[in-house]
């Protein structure tokens, strides 16, 4: 069943910017039917000072809108607000996407969001540690199903380093938990959301992924699932204190034809 409450359709992302790509890889059968082939759509952006990113008003702004337009299943999960973390705002970036099928009707929206943190206190060998919480959230049409949604995250330079990520294994069922442990200390230091799991699992992308020097991460859900479905994750990355963040960001989103 569609839950048309949490499921508006309004989409409230714009590119500032960016780049936001829709992909069709839908198609007809040879007796002019629809085809059941996937519709693939895609974002990318590449995260700089330069590149200019969202107040901290403007954030509070999108996040409102994603508990609008996804309900529980929105960037804060089936918490209300962001949780009382205690780092510190550096920028935010929002994106959208729409997978049309051949025939130019949408078979979904979708919405992302990435904000960046820097952890207070925390430096090491003169290189200062940051986070990244990214969200993504998909919306299918009544003709559609979600398959997949993947968040994700890339470091350029060679001298930035990707540590700790979350979600860091398979999840099958909800809620499932996203935590803001930081690497200063072991055991639970930091706040947790929790965001619905509606269908399937899931679980870090192993094509994403990789700790280290001009590391990445991405998460994943896949499934199949013909109402709303949000994606949250995080990571921490380092790199030298005197210099600025350059990151690209990415997201992936699939349906299939009911």
């Amino acid at each position: 069943m569609r839950n048309d409450d949490c499921c508006s359709r309004r989409q409230f992302g714009t590119t500032l910017g960016g780049i936001g790509v829709a992909t069709m890889i839908a198609g007809c059968s040879a007796f002019g039917l629809p085809s059941k082939k996937p519709v693939t759509a895609s974002t990318e952006r590449s995260l700089s000072p330069e590149s200019g990113s969202m107040s901290r008003s403007d954030f509070a702004v999108a996040v409102d809108n994603t508990r609008e337009t996804h309900g529980e299943n929105g960037i804060w999960g089936l918490a209300a607000s962001e949780p009382d973390h205690g780092l510190e705002y550096v920028g935010a970036w929002q994106d959208s996407a729409i997978g049309h099928r051949t025939d130019d009707e949408p078979a979904f929206t979708s919405d992302h969001l990435v904000v960046l943190y820097r952890i207070p206190g925390l430096q090491l060998d003169g290189e200062q540690f940051y986070r990244a919480w990214l969200w993504s959230g998909a919306v299918p049409e009544p003709s559609s199903q979600l398959e997949a949604i993947r968040p994700s995250i890339h470091l350029v330079r060679d001298s930035d380093d990707m540590r700790r990520y979350d979600p860091a294994s398979t999840a099958t069922e909800g809620p499932v938990s996203v935590s803001f442990n930081t690497p200063a200390t072991p055991g639970p230091d930091g706040p947790t959301i929790e965001f619905p799991l509606h269908a399937g699992e899931v679980e870090y992308a192993a094509r994403e992924t990789r700790v280290g020097d001009a590391g990445g991460y991405g998460a994943t859900w896949t499934g199949a699932y013909d109402s709303v479905q949000g994606v949250n994750a995080t990571c921490v990355m380092k790199w030298p204190a005197d210099r600025a963040y350059d990151i690209r960001w990415n997201a992936e989103i699939k349906a299939t034809p009911k």
